[in-house]
């Protein structure tokens, strides 16, 4: 598996200091932003690289940010 820093550096700019210290919601939610499709949380586990648990967590923590919702039950996806 990848690590997060290597999903860092493909997903944000080479430039950026902190780009080993992203949170997982922050990488999912790039990750969504790049598929522009509702997604499951299996399917961006696999796409991040991540543990389902992870992904699940973050979506929990994106949606009530109110940064992401479900179209239909078990996708999500960005709130434009």
């Amino acid at each position: 598996m990848k690590s997060f820093a290597a999903i860092a550096l493909k997903l944000f700019d080479h430039n950026q200091t902190d780009r080993y210290f992203l949170e997982p919601a922050t990488i999912v939610l790039e990750m969504m932003h790049r598929e522009a499709r509702p997604l499951k949380a299996r399917e961006l586990a696999e796409l991040c690289c991540m543990e389902r648990k992870v992904v699940d967590s973050a979506i929990r923590h994106l949606r009530e940010d109110g940064a992401v919702t479900s179209p239909k039950r078990g996708y999500w996806r960005v709130l434009e």
